[in-house]
This record gives structure tokens, C-alpha cells and sequence, in this order.
């Protein structure tokens, strides 16, 4: 009997590096890690598209207007969305209110026009986040008979969606909405100034 031994005839595979398995918690991290970029560029895109629609002042310009219910400052009365069909057409004005001085001269250069309001069969109201108390001080140092109406909890103007449109995310800026007597928003314009010449804005008022 031989003791040679006999050669190995089966192929041999050839030697592959050692690559130890990827554990669930890195595959956890790189899932998150997509999912957080994904989100942020969901956010980005919706904070440009926001801008880029409130300076083309083009946030709720139509359909029928919030309905509403407050107390008029000056004149102590209750005033609600039922004000419109007592007027021809109500110029709803958001303003930042008593720490802008600039829109309570807008509403005395108003109120100095009011023969020309009255021909376009227009009623202003103000709407401001101030309190009644502050309200009612403006309206005597300004000598202001415009109704002025206290939104303090931002009802009204998250309803009307103008907040974030001026110098502060959570306060209007300088808008201007057209209600007619049906209750309808006709127009509506988003200012960038905090005061806009009267004969500018009537003319920019679409008419009847």
C-alpha cells in the first residue's frame, strides 16, 4: 500500500476580505439622517413659496369673508360680520395698530377723505391686535370716529390670514380688504409701507 497522498483536485475559491456585517443602528442613523434632509427641504421650499405669495399680496382674495364679532371701541357698540349688508362696501384695514403711528394717520387721512368714501359707497373698520383700552386711547389722542375693532387674540387676523406680513410673524402688516354687502371679498391688497397716500388706495380700490 502507498503512502503518497493523493493531490487535493477540488478548486479552491479564492480569499475575500472580511467585511463585518452593518448593525441595525447605523442603518437607523442613515434612514434619519434622509428623512431630517428630506424635511428640511420640505420646509425651505414651503417658507419660499409663503414669502413669495405674501408679497404678491394674494392671501385670501376671494370667497366669502370670515364671519366676526366684536366690540366697536369708539363707539361701544357690538359690530359683526352682519355690518356688511348695512353697507354698500366695508374696507376692512389690519394694521399694526397703536405702536404704529403711521396707521393711525393712515386712518386720519382716511377719515379727511371721507366725502370721497362715501361716494364709492365705501365704510372703513380697523382691525388691530391691541387691546380695547389702548384702542380707545388712540381713538381720543387721534381724534379717530373710524370704527376700531380689538383683535387681541388674533382671531380675526389669522381668519383673514395677515399675520407675519409686516415687521413681526405674529402681527399684520398693512392690508386692505374690500367686503361687499353680500359678504364677499372683492379685493385685497398686502402693503409693504406703513402708510399708503389716500388717493393711491382709492384708486387701486377696484369700483362697481
Amino acid at each position: 500500500m502507498s503512502n503518497k497522498k493523493r493531490p487535493d483536485r477540488r478548486p479552491r475559491t479564492q480569499s475575500r476580505p472580511y467585511r463585518p456585517p452593518q448593525s441595525h443602528s447605523a442603518r437607523r442613523v442613515a434612514t434619519w439622517t434622509l428623512c431630517t434632509l428630506v424635511v428640511v427641504a420640505l420646509f425651505a421650499v414651503a417658507y419660499l413659496s409663503t414669502g413669495k405669495r405674501s408679497s404678491a399680496g394674494n392671501r385670501l382674495a376671494s370667497g366669502l369673508a370670515p364671519a366676526f364679532a366684536v366690540g366697536d371701541v369708539v363707539s361701544g357698540r357690538p359690530l359683526s360680520s352682519r355690518y356688511f349688508k348695512s353697507h354698500q362696501d366695508t374696507l376692512l384695514f389690519f394694521s399694526e395698530g397703536v405702536m404704529c403711528q403711521a396707521c393711525l394717520e393712515q386712518i386720519q387721512s382716511l377719515e379727511r377723505m371721507s366725502g370721497q368714501l362715501a361716494k364709492r359707497h365705501l365704510s372703513l373698520v380697523s382691525i388691530t391686535p391691541d387691546s380695547p383700552a389702548e384702542l380707545s386711547q388712540a381713538a381720543a389722542s387721534y381724534k379717530i370716529h373710524t370704527p376700531l375693532l380689538s383683535d387681541e387674540s388674533r382671531r380675526m387676523s389669522m381668519d383673514y390670514d395677515v399675520l407675519g406680513l409686516g415687521m413681526h410673524a405674529d402681527m399684520p402688516g398693512h392690508t386692505f380688504i374690500l367686503v361687499d354687502r353680500h359678504g364677499v371679498i372683492r379685493w385685497r391688497h398686502d402693503y409693504t409701507t406703513m402708510f399708503v397716500p389716500p388717493a393711491e388706495l382709492l384708486k387701486a380700490i377696484p369700483g362697481r
